[in-house]
């Protein structure tokens, strides 16, 4: 089953380079790793044109259930990781693939 995840944040950095530093130290070698073992294969995250600290992000995964996702955004370490450089979410949406024609 293929998931889709989008979340809706503000980052606590007031500066463009530092909101990019606390976004990356959360995507360490290690973490990715752990990421793509848990089914996550592709995130990507864009900064609001009128506001850079807000931000979304887009997670696809490929697991076979929503529970076994939603679980690792629950996970203890991803919300202090999260914590660190988020101010707040403002909104966290699971969509499910169900196989309509795509391109």
């Amino acid at each position: 089953m293929r998931i889709v995840v989008i979340v809706n944040a503000r980052f606590k950095a007031e500066t463009a380079e530092q909101r990019r530093r606390d976004h990356d130290s959360i995507f360490t070698r290690e973490a990715i790793a752990r990421f793509q073992l848990a089914g996550n294969f592709s995130h990507h995250a864009f900064v609001r044109s009128d506001d850079e600290r807000e931000v979304v992000a887009i997670d696809m995964w490929d697991r076979p259930t929503l529970a076994e996702v939603s679980g690792f955004y629950q996970d203890k370490a991803f919300q202090e990781a999260a914590a660190a450089t988020v101010e707040r979410v403002h909104d966290m949406r699971f969509y499910v693939d169900h196989g309509w024609s795509r391109f």
